[in-house]
């Protein structure tokens, strides 16, 4: 989703959803590395598998991965 015009931390939120804890590392890791790969490593990781949510910061672009459960309590 693009958030530039509201957001000074980046352009754009990439919103993933996962469905369980070790789905979500994955989908974090699998993106970190390809990112990394074409040049845009991470340059902030947040968040802790058993919150449901984890944040990887590429700059312009911030990738988002929630469980399920997670992302429905936030309504996203």
């Amino acid at each position: 989703m693009e958030v530039g015009e509201l957001l000074a931390i980046a352009d754009f939120f990439v919103l993933c959803s996962a469905a369980n804890p070790r789905q979500m590392d994955v989908i974090a890791e699998e993106v970190e590395q390809a990112a990394s790969a074409a040049g845009y490593p991470a340059t902030r990781r947040e968040g802790e598998l058993d919150s449901g949510w984890v944040v990887r910061d590429f700059g312009e672009v911030v990738v988002h991965v929630f469980t399920e459960d997670q992302r429905r309590v936030y309504d996203l």
